[in-house]
Parts: structure tokens; C-alpha cells; sequence
């Protein structure tokens, strides 16, 4: 299961937020993940974020109607 903790969050723009950090389990991503109070997010990663080459760390982009503040600490699971 892929699992990645939030560490810097960044509002792109009204519907979308840039959240990074460290993971496991890189390669079973999925778009759809949840927090640890069961919210749902659909999740895409930026296409200059596939070329890093280190699986331990991930760049995502979160669309949805939230704050850069609100997701700084969360942890997200895929669903």
C-alpha cells in the first residue's frame, strides 16, 4: 500500500494544491488516496515529478476545494 506523509503543501491554484514528502511503497500508488480521518483525495503526479529517481520521496497534486495549511502533517494511504 502506498503510504506518503505530507511535509510542504503549496496552492497552485482555487482547485489545486502541491503537497510533497516522504513514502513507501512509490511504485502502488493510486490517484485516489485517504487521510486518517477517512477524507478522500484525488491525487496526479506532476509530470516533472516521474523523473526523480528517488522512490523514498514524492511531489503530488491534490485537486479539490482545501488549504495548503490543512494538509501539512496528514498522512495519505492509498484507497
Amino acid at each position: 500500500m502506498f503510504e506518503m506523509t505530507v511535509i510542504n503543501a503549496m496552492v497552485v491554484n482555487s482547485k489545486i494544491v502541491t503537497v510533497a514528502g516522504p513514502c513507501v511503497n512509490r511504485i502502488k500508488f493510486t490517484s485516489r488516496l485517504l487521510d486518517e480521518h477517512g477524507n478522500e483525495y484525488v491525487a496526479s503526479i506532476p509530470l516533472d515529478a516521474t523523473v526523480l529517481f528517488d522512490d523514498s520521496q514524492i511531489i503530488l497534486e491534490l485537486k479539490g476545494d482545501m488549504t495548503a495549511e490543512s494538509l501539512i502533517g496528514k498522512t495519505l494511504r492509498s484507497a
